[in-house]
């Protein structure tokens, strides 16, 4: 059964679509087992650029993944239509090759839609300006030291240092931040 994928024509896609898929399963081995699955060949474009962006998204077919990917669609697809539909051998070439080039181009989208889901979760301190929040330890009055504070920015709850603008503000008190110090320090007012 399977000697008729190491005859001589369907050889030129046999090689390549085991190839690509043998490395493809050993990468996402790698990944389950803990390894970061990582090749240290991707291409890095340096200074050149397409389309004043940045050029290095359009070398990542360069990479490992992107040549086994381009080997299992090349040659899976040449087998397909060499085998299956009975095609010619310059046919299944060109179907091969495009193939190759749609599997590239998936894998292209599916890290271009991995990668926009990466955030920091650093939320900058200058959103906290004008916010009210309560007292999470007590700040003590004008110049006697820090406290905390805990507030709600941008749908998440933070917990900074305070100082007083004023006044002592106890425990679960209710606050107004009225500035950002130099020290990453907020100085609360009374809300």
């Amino acid at each position: 059964m399977f000697d008729v994928l190491f005859e001589e024509d369907t050889l030129w896609f046999s090689i390549p679509a085991l190839l690509g898929s043998g490395i493809f399963i050993l990468r996402i081995a790698m990944m389950l087992i803990g390894g970061d699955g990582g090749d240290g060949f991707e291409a890095d474009a340096g200074d050149i650029e397409f389309d004043g962006s940045d050029s290095t998204g359009a070398f990542e077919i360069l990479s490992i993944q992107g040549i086994s990917a381009f080997m299992m669609g090349f040659g899976w697809v040449g087998i397909g239509s060499m085998l299956g539909a009975g095609w010619s051998t310059t046919t299944s070439f060109t179907l091969g090759f495009l193939g190759g080039l749609a599997m590239v181009w998936i894998l292209g989208n599916t890290l271009s839609a991995a990668r926009s889901l990466e955030s920091s979760g650093n939320i900058s301190i200058e959103r906290t300006l004008g916010k009210t929040g309560e007292v999470y330890a007590r700040i003590p009055a004008r110049g006697d030291g820090k406290g905390q504070v805990r507030l709600i920015v941008s749908s998440h709850q933070r917990i900074y240092n305070a100082i007083s603008e004023g006044p002592e503000f106890p425990t679960s008190s209710r606050i107004r931040v009225i500035g950002i110090n130099d020290d990453n320090t907020l100085t609360v007012g009374p809300d």
